[in-house]
């Protein structure tokens, strides 16, 4: 099952997430290599990624596939959510379990304003 901050990032619920992290819940708890802020990604939840990674999550944490919330965000071409989190200083070379970067991802899905980003 999800976490109580997982289930509030997955719901897009960010009074919620921002009331758990006050309470000091774990913001880095992996369930099935998804963490919140994986999951806020995945969801395209911007100010619930901002939220996360004010908080501290943990940016280089690898989920499903060895693949880092950068990852993701460039999979998915969400340019927004990549900046936030390459104004964290994420590492952009870092590779999945099949040896891919990021900017692997953003060339193949054809997003090239993420592509530029990276």
């Amino acid at each position: 099952g999800l976490t109580a901050l997982q289930w509030a990032t997955v719901k897009g619920h960010e009074p919620l997430a921002r009331l758990l992290l006050r309470k000091g819940v774990e913001i880095n708890i992996s369930r099935n290599g998804w963490t919140a802020l994986h999951r806020a990604v995945r969801h395209s939840f911007e100010d619930i990624v901002a939220l996360l990674l004010e908080a501290g999550a943990d940016t280089s944490v690898k989920g499903t596939a060895g693949m880092t919330a950068l990852h993701w965000a460039a999979f998915l071409g969400n340019e927004k959510v990549a900046l936030k989190l390459l104004e964290t200083g994420v590492g952009v070379s870092t590779k999945d379990n099949f040896g891919k970067t990021a900017a692997y991802y953003a060339t193949l899905r054809g997003h090239i304003a993420v592509m530029k980003l990276l």
